[in-house]
């Protein structure tokens, strides 16, 4: 990522301010005791290139809206957060589920929210945002989250994302969380790497991959959704040829969606467990 210092220099902050997006919530310097904002800027279409070296594309992938940028300082310790604006909820809660990968969020701050102690990654409504801490010590600890619960504050209320699932899917409230969702080939490298191979140049809309446990073992499920029934063919017998060992069940299902189970079990077992899922 080129240095933020440098992208907002001279005349590009005046531009930025010009561009600024009413509807984009920002923090202003006093919204938090000691806070003072040292720059804020503003970036939408191909100019998220001119910010980001290398991601920008799987922002794009989501169907990135535009991305507001603040450095901001409290007391001696410096905050990086990232504002993006997607052009819905479901792009919002896919690219926190590929940035986070397949580590479960703490849904005791917000539904969709990932901290360690330097940074915190969160999805509401349409909106994704990061806040980084940019200065170490253990003084600094917690800033990064007394930020982001500030911003969260600041972003309009949301209702739980409806990813896209067998009818919802059973115990909807647990699995979301640790869910993952893809749009395409950079989400599913970021998201889950190892389904790479098998689902290169597949034709999907999106794969929504869920861990979960079956007869206490681990398993992987991937609800494929595609653009026809007829692509939705195309794709389960492309996939059927794999040769991953675990990758054992696949079900064709009514309409464009087809269900995944990768898991260290019988084909039988995972076959049951497959009827009792789809009733859901």
């Amino acid at each position: 990522m080129k240095t933020f210092l440098a992208l907002l220099s001279g005349c590009l902050i005046v531009a930025i301010a010009r561009t600024q997006v009413v509807d984009t919530p920002y923090l202003n310097s006093g919204d938090m005791p000691g806070l003072v904002v040292t720059r804020t800027g503003h970036f939408d279409g191909k100019a998220l290139f001119g910010y980001m070296d290398g991601g920008a594309e799987l922002y794009r992938e989501y169907g990135f809206v535009d991305l507001t940028v603040q450095e901001m300082r409290i007391e001696d310790h410096q905050i990086l957060v990232e504002l993006f604006r997607m052009q819905d909820a479901l792009a919002a809660f896919g690219v926190f589920s590929v940035s986070r990968g397949d580590r479960q969020g703490d849904d005791s701050t917000a539904r969709y929210w990932y901290q360690t102690p330097g940074q915190v990654l969160c999805a509401t409504g349409r909106y994704f945002f990061r806040v980084q801490r940019l200065t170490g010590g253990s003084d600094a600890s917690g800033l990064a989250r007394a930020v982001a619960v500030r911003v969260l504050h600041l972003l309009p209320d949301s209702d739980v994302v409806v990813l896209p699932w067998i009818a919802g899917g059973p115990n909807a409230q647990a699995w979301q969380r640790t869910a993952i969702l893809v749009f395409g080939p950079l989400g599913l490298q970021n998201g889950f790497p190892d389904w790479v191979d098998p689902l290169e140049g597949g034709d999907y809309r999106s794969i929504t991959i869920v861990p979960w446990s079956v007869d206490g073992k681990p398993a992987t499920i991937g609800w494929i959704h595609c653009a026809s029934a007829q692509v939705a063919s195309a794709l389960e017998r492309h996939i059927a040829t794999d040769t991953r060992p675990a990758w054992q069940y696949i079900r064709r299902c009514e309409g464009n969606s087809f269900l995944v189970i990768e898991a260290d079990l019988p084909a039988e077992r995972l076959a049951q467990f497959a009827r009792i899922l789809l009733i859901h």
